[in-house]
């Protein structure tokens, strides 16, 4: 299937994209370059369905290219500062461990979600960047980064470590 390319210069490096679905009320953007097998989406819903600019006007070009930008941002942090998140993310199974012990019906799940949370916070130093990880990247992030401490692989990075790592059918068990 042939999606619509977007691209924005960004710091002088071009950063492309593609829109993998445009509907009224969902957007979904995949980068291809200087990173890849990445992507990203965005919803309206509720009330907010009543408004005029939905995602199938202007105003959803305008979105694809504020989502290609806020994935290249939170790519090249985790590109340049790949060590450093490795070292948090082993402190974070390092806690998660310790929480087996808790019956699940109790507060475990609540206290993965807190370190989840940390975690996501710590890596994107979210107070100074303003980035965040949402719910439905944090699947994507955790790929990255355990293909990274297991084999470091960087699934982000246009190579032939992808194609390598998903055809040799290497698995990536998530916490």
């Amino acid at each position: 299937m042939d999606y619509p390319k977007i691209a924005i210069e960004i710091d002088g490096i071009t950063v492309e994209g593609m829109i993998i679905k445009r509907e009224k009320f969902h957007i979904e953007v995949e980068i291809t370059s200087p990173f890849n097998n990445y992507r990203n989406y965005l919803m309206i819903s509720g009330m907010c369905r009543g408004t005029k600019d939905h995602f199938l006007t202007e105003f959803g070009e305008k979105v694809a290219l504020d989502i290609l930008i806020n994935i290249y941002e939170k790519l090249d942090m985790i590109d340049r500062n790949i060590e450093r998140e490795i070292l948090l993310y082993q402190e974070y199974l390092a806690e998660i461990s310790q929480t087996s012990y808790i019956p699940k019906y109790e507060v475990s799940d609540r206290v993965r979600s807190k370190l989840e949370d940390w975690l996501f916070h710590k890596i994107f130093v979210s107070s100074v960047t303003n980035l965040t990880a949402s719910h439905n990247e944090r699947p994507q992030l955790f790929k990255i980064l355990e293909a990274y401490r297991i084999n470091k692989v960087k699934l982000y990075k246009q190579t032939d470590d992808f194609e390598k790592y998903t055809k040799n059918g290497w698995r990536i068990i998530l916490p």
